[in-house]
């Protein structure tokens, strides 16, 4: 009798042990598929080469594929997780169920979502919650086993797999331990997990715009130089000036014995000044107020809205330019910023700064150099200045980024506001104060 009872507590053990293991290994399944899809979906935002941020539509009929017309949901923010548009595995969580998703309507991708960037939208209106954590810009839901009521599976009927605050259509979720009425997981992308990898996209876009002036600059390697920067607030260079924003403005000169345009003075970039010149004889004119609409003059082609049309002889954009600016014999300024760099205005997120030798005034790259850490002949850096902080390194008030004229109200830490040539190093951690990206542009890769 005592043998058989021994037996009987040992496979009780056995089975009670085996419960736990299988439910530890679907909570481990479930853990490594929520993240799997967060990973998924921030890679998207960064490598989308039309609005990088944006996140896409959820699935609504449960077959992998996004639902919506041009990044416009067609019924609903929150469906599926739309794993074959993201070219994933056919992922579930530890019940195998499908793994659902929501987004903010502000990031979604379509043209009337711009500018989207780490300041726009600035207080958006649509942000999500998930219990106490704020400022959401997507969650991600694992369903796991159908509750008392949830007769309907398989559908697609949220209702049939969330529960409470999940299904109820608002943008506030819920997130809590199982019980015998709630058994949801969730896992939220904030704004800050979002950005912090886009900036790093958008810092290396700049160094590139900066790298390919310099080369395009002079067909002499000595006379070489990197643009001007722009002033706080503006986007427009200034001669002389070797740190502030990005440097962009409309500059279009002589191509061979034509001139395609000649514009100066201010741009709005909130219009977006994207211009194209396709008339050999045309002329313009900034006018506006302020001015930041180029017009065809009596001789040009048609105006429409701030860009100029009249044929397909050439075409020229906005872009990273001064006065000394090449144009290629097609008409075709070098190089020039993606759209989409522009229509999400990411030129006012990056800071930039160059070393005396490396200017106009002194060509070639010679003489003292710029330092970040411990690295050192740095020719040019460009800093991502990340999404305003409510207080930095430098600054014990808040950050009211662009079009702020105080540099520490885009930089966060002492070196990169003291106005010197030392800035902090690359790769320094993100801490609440301090979410600059900071990229080099060193002498010997010239």
């Amino acid at each position: 009798m005592l043998v058989i009872m021994v037996l009987g507590i040992a496979a009780a053990l056995i089975n009670s042990l085996s419960i736990v293991a299988l439910k530890t290994a679907r909570q481990e399944t479930t853990a490594a598929a929520l993240a799997q899809a967060k990973e998924a979906l921030i890679g998207r935002a960064i490598s989308d080469d039309n609005r990088s941020g944006s996140l896409p539509c959820p699935d609504m009929d449960n077959d992998g594929v996004v639902d919506g017309v041009a990044g416009n949901c067609t019924s609903s923010y929150i469906g599926r997780f739309p794993w074959k548009t993201l070219e994933l595995s056919d992922i579930g969580d530890g019940n195998g169920e499908h793994l659902w998703y929501v987004l903010s309507p502000s990031f979604r991708d379509n043209p009337a979502a711009e500018p989207l960037n780490s300041v726009s939208p600035n207080l958006w209106a649509d942000p999500l919650t998930l219990g106490a954590e704020t400022n959401i810009v997507a969650i991600i839901f694992a369903p796991d086993a159908p509750l008392s009521g949830q007769n309907g599976r398989p559908s697609n009927n949220i209702a049939d797999y969330l529960e409470g605050a999940n299904a109820d259509g608002d943008a506030a979720y819920a997130t809590g331990p199982a019980s015998e009425t709630f058994n949801d997981r969730a896992l939220a992308i904030t704004r800050t997990d979002l950005m912090a990898a886009v900036e790093k996209r958008m810092a290396a876009e700049a160094r590139k715009l900066l790298t390919d002036f310099y080369a395009n600059s002079s067909v002499a390697a000595g006379s070489r130089y990197f643009p001007y920067a722009a002033t706080f607030g503006t986007n427009s260079p200034v001669s002389g000036l070797q740190r502030g924003l990005l440097p962009v403005s409309c500059r279009f000169q002589k191509s061979g014995t034509t001139y395609i345009c000649n514009c100066s003075g201010a741009v709005d970039l909130v219009n977006r000044s994207n211009f194209k010149f396709t008339d050999a004889t045309g002329t313009c004119v900034l006018s506006g107020s302020p001015p930041d609409r180029c017009q065809c003059g009596a001789s040009g082609g048609t105006c429409i809205g701030k860009r100029i049309h009249a044929g397909a002889v050439a075409e020229v954009r906005s872009s990273i330019s001064l006065d000394a600016m090449q144009i290629a014999v097609n008409g075709k300024l070098t190089p020039t910023p993606a759209d989409w760099f522009l229509d999400n205005q990411w030129e006012r997120m990056i800071f930039f700064a160059v070393a005396a030798g490396c200017t106009a005034a002194a060509p070639g790259c010679s003489g003292a150099m710029l330092s970040a850490g411990n690295l050192s002949d740095i020719a040019a850096v460009a800093i991502s200045t990340g999404i305003p902080l409510a207080s930095t390194e430098a600054k014990a008030t808040s950050q009211s980024g662009y079009p702020s004229a105080a540099v520490d109200d885009y930089l966060d830490s002492v070196e990169n506001t003291n106005d010197d040539d030392v800035f902090s190093m690359i790769g320094k951690a993100r801490t609440p104060a301090y979410n600059d990206t900071v990229v080099a542009i060193p002498r010997g890769s010239l």
